[in-house]
Protein backbone atom coordinates (compact mmCIF):
# COMPACT_ATOMS: atom_id res chain seq x y z
CA UNK A 1 0.00 0.00 0.00
CA UNK A 2 0.94 3.52 -0.75
CA UNK A 3 -0.26 4.38 2.54
CA UNK A 4 2.39 3.16 4.57
CA UNK A 5 5.37 4.51 2.59
CA UNK A 6 4.19 8.03 2.88
CA UNK A 7 6.35 10.49 4.70
CA UNK A 8 5.17 11.59 7.86
CA UNK A 9 5.43 14.93 9.69
CA UNK A 10 4.73 16.76 12.54
CA UNK A 11 2.38 19.59 11.49
CA UNK A 12 3.88 21.90 13.82
CA UNK A 13 6.55 21.78 12.32
CA UNK A 14 5.27 23.43 9.03
CA UNK A 15 4.58 26.52 11.54
CA UNK A 16 7.82 26.54 12.99
CA UNK A 17 9.80 26.17 9.49
CA UNK A 18 7.46 28.76 7.72
CA UNK A 19 5.70 26.25 5.62
CA UNK A 20 3.15 25.31 4.25
CA UNK A 21 0.81 21.88 2.84
CA UNK A 22 -2.53 21.92 0.49
CA UNK A 23 -3.94 19.37 -1.60
CA UNK A 24 -7.69 19.01 -3.81
CA UNK A 25 -9.19 15.68 -4.47
CA UNK A 26 -11.00 17.12 -8.03
CA UNK A 27 -11.48 13.55 -8.85
CA UNK A 28 -15.34 13.61 -7.99
CA UNK A 29 -15.35 16.44 -10.95
CA UNK A 30 -14.38 14.22 -13.42
CA UNK A 31 -18.25 13.45 -14.27
CA UNK A 32 -19.40 16.98 -13.43
CA UNK A 33 -18.64 18.63 -17.13
CA UNK A 34 -21.32 21.53 -16.47
CA UNK A 35 -20.01 22.54 -13.06
CA UNK A 36 -17.00 22.64 -14.13
CA UNK A 37 -17.20 24.65 -17.48
CA UNK A 38 -19.55 27.41 -15.41
CA UNK A 39 -16.63 27.83 -12.96
CA UNK A 40 -14.10 28.32 -15.19
CA UNK A 41 -16.00 30.31 -17.61
CA UNK A 42 -16.52 32.20 -14.07
CA UNK A 43 -13.27 32.24 -13.13
CA UNK A 44 -11.66 33.75 -17.04
CA UNK A 45 -14.55 36.44 -16.88
CA UNK A 46 -13.15 37.70 -13.01
CA UNK A 47 -9.19 37.19 -14.54
CA UNK A 48 -10.45 38.96 -17.84
CA UNK A 49 -12.06 42.05 -15.61
CA UNK A 50 -8.60 41.91 -13.69
CA UNK A 51 -10.29 41.50 -10.46
CA UNK A 52 -8.15 38.26 -9.95
CA UNK A 53 -4.91 38.05 -10.93
CA UNK A 54 -1.46 35.48 -10.92
CA UNK A 55 1.44 37.04 -8.94
CA UNK A 56 4.09 37.98 -11.18
CA UNK A 57 7.05 35.70 -11.69
CA UNK A 58 10.34 36.92 -10.79
CA UNK A 59 13.52 35.83 -13.13
CA UNK A 60 16.88 36.03 -11.93
CA UNK A 61 20.13 34.70 -13.44
CA UNK A 62 21.54 31.76 -12.80
CA UNK A 63 24.80 33.51 -11.66
CA UNK A 64 22.71 35.33 -9.00
CA UNK A 65 21.34 32.06 -7.57
CA UNK A 66 22.62 33.29 -4.14
CA UNK A 67 20.40 36.48 -4.51
CA UNK A 68 17.27 34.06 -5.41
CA UNK A 69 17.71 32.11 -2.13
CA UNK A 70 18.21 35.15 -0.11
CA UNK A 71 14.88 36.67 -1.63
CA UNK A 72 13.27 33.50 -0.67
CA UNK A 73 14.44 33.23 2.79
CA UNK A 74 13.22 36.96 3.38
CA UNK A 75 9.93 35.87 3.27
CA UNK A 76 9.17 38.74 0.86
CA UNK A 77 9.20 36.84 -2.19
CA UNK A 78 5.52 36.15 -3.98
CA UNK A 79 4.53 34.33 -6.91
CA UNK A 80 7.40 31.77 -8.80
CA UNK A 81 11.38 32.98 -8.24
CA UNK A 82 12.55 31.02 -11.55
CA UNK A 83 16.53 30.94 -12.30
CA UNK A 84 17.48 31.94 -16.06
CA UNK A 85 20.18 30.43 -17.70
Amino acid sequence: SGYLKTKRFNPLDLVTDNKGLIGFNVSYLFEQDDMVKENMAGLAELADSGKIYPFETTFIPFEKMADAHRLIESGTSRGKIVLTV
